[in-house]
């Protein structure tokens, strides 16, 4: 307004165009000015922004140093498998946040990466971890045998399909000393559950938490071997933590895990928390494992599905040919669920509770004893007695492939096993010492998987 108030009063055209040339300078300049204050406040505001959401994002994350460590020690049990700390933390920010790591990011990316995982272990802790167990084995059940979701109910009925099956009528039979004997040997061993996880460091693992495949992946760890297709989509097991059962004499007070090229330090599930949260199945990780198991468990079910199997696969697996994982997962696709689905209610059969678990292998272990000594020979008999007490895991091994559970089975944990239901032992290594190898137990016959991180 003074410029205009002063070029009305002057007149003048020269002055006009002085002044309409300085005022268009001005302007110039003040925008130029604005602009900047105008960046510099947006940028202030942005950086305020970021702090804010960095501030409540750790405050959503504020977690206990017992889970930041449980945490760490899970990351670091993956590096230690071989798998590079970067890969990982790619993997999480990929997966998390839909980005790249850099050289500016990553340390940020890396905390957030231990307290998510860690605030995933503060919830999991007690009851709240107790409720998503019981979800997930509902989900599981519900699936494998069709609506069906009370596990109790579910393994009481297995287990007496299983007793049906090895009934004790020729046991009651045999004379009370003979009886005596084999119930001695029944009593020689005991079960301990053993972790996949063998390592050379035992302070770096003790107090790791186990989480499922299923868990892991949603912090972009898909690296385990039952995070596959086949165990995600068609059994849908990759929500367990998984356990080895092993047999040992029962006069021993703790196990005496045999020594692994792998390390010598191996982690073993609290035995009360293996009763109260964990499950048994047949051990399935693989197709080729599950038509085992129900071929020799169930012979029609398993005629019924491999006669409508192609020529050329059928060549191929009688010929023990490798199969490929295209192959394997064309024939458990979700249109052919009809074909395959009787497979996986058969395998349901073998759901069992550990206290049933342990009813069943006892029956099956006099049923099995008492066959070899009404057999002419003898000598078998007197040689499976002295295995149930010097070798109880390749005697278990025996029991259950008489069952027709061939590669043996498995204890499983739904969701994660908190660091407290853990114990750890340094392995044995008298075979070593003198020149055997592992000691060829329930599963010595699988495919190694024994330096996989943990699940």
């Amino acid at each position: 307004m003074a410029f205009i108030y002063f070029y009305i009063n002057l007149g003048h055209c020269g002055v006009m165009s002085s002044l309409a040339q300085i005022h268009k300078s001005l302007l110039v300049v003040f925008r130029k000015v604005l602009i900047v204050v105008i960046l510099l406040l947006l940028q202030s505001a942005i950086a305020l922004g970021s702090t804010q959401y960095c501030v409540s994002l750790f405050n959503a994350y504020s977690i206990s140093a017992r889970s930041r460590i449980d945490a760490e020690n899970i990351i670091n049990s993956f590096v230690r498998a071989g798998h590079g700390h970067d890969l990982l933390l790619s993997s999480f920010a990929r997966h998390r946040y839909g980005v790249q790591i850099s050289d500016s990011n990553r340390n940020e990316l890396n905390e957030r990466f231990i307290l998510s995982l860690g605030a995933f272990l503060d919830q999991s802790r007690d009851s709240d971890l107790e409720r998503q167990q019981r979800q997930s084995l509902s989900e599981e059940l519900s699936y494998r045998s069709r609506g069906e979701n009370s596990f109790e109910a579910v393994s009481e009925r297995n287990l007496l399909h299983w007793l049906d099956r090895f009934s004790l009528d020729d046991f009651n039979e045999l004379p009370i000393t003979v009886q005596t004997e084999i119930l001695n040997s029944k009593d020689q061993f005991k079960f301990y559950f053993e972790h996949n996880t063998v390592n050379q460091n035992r302070s770096a693992i003790l107090s790791t938490s186990l989480l499922s495949a299923r868990v892991l992946s949603e912090f972009g760890l898909n690296l385990g071997l039952n995070t596959g297709h086949f165990n995600q989509q068609t059994l849908r097991t990759d929500n367990n933590v998984y356990f080895f059962i092993r047999a040992m004499d029962a006069r021993l007070a703790t196990p005496r895990p045999e020594h692994s090229q792998y390390g010598d330090v191996s982690l073993f599930l609290n035995n009360n928390y293996a009763q109260s949260a964990g499950w048994i199945s047949a051990f399935v990780m693989y197709p080729s494992q599950l038509l085992q198991l129900v071929e020799r468990t169930d012979p029609q079910t398993w005629r019924n599905f491999y006669s409508q199997l192609p020529d050329d696969f059928k060549f191929q697996y009688e010929m023990g040919g490798v199969i490929s994982e295209a192959v394997w997962r064309s024939l458990f696709t979700p249109e052919n669920e009809s074909h395959w689905r009787p497979l996986l209610e058969s395998y349901a059969r073998t759901d069992m509770t550990l206290a049933h678990f342990e009813i069943f292998i006892g029956q099956l272990t006099l049923s099995f004893l008492t066959e070899l000594y009404l057999k002419e020979d003898k000598s078998d008999y007197e040689r499976f007695r002295t295995l149930a007490t010097h070798s109880p895991n390749l005697f278990l091994s025996q029991v259950l492939m008489r069952a027709g559970w061939i590669n043996g089975a498995e204890l499983k944990v739904p969701v994660a096993v908190p660091s407290n239901q853990i114990n750890v032992y340094q392995n044995r290594n008298e075979h070593e010492e003198f020149g055997f190898g592992r000691q060829r137990g329930v599963f010595s016959n699988r495919p190694s998987f024994l330096n996989t991180p943990p699940f």
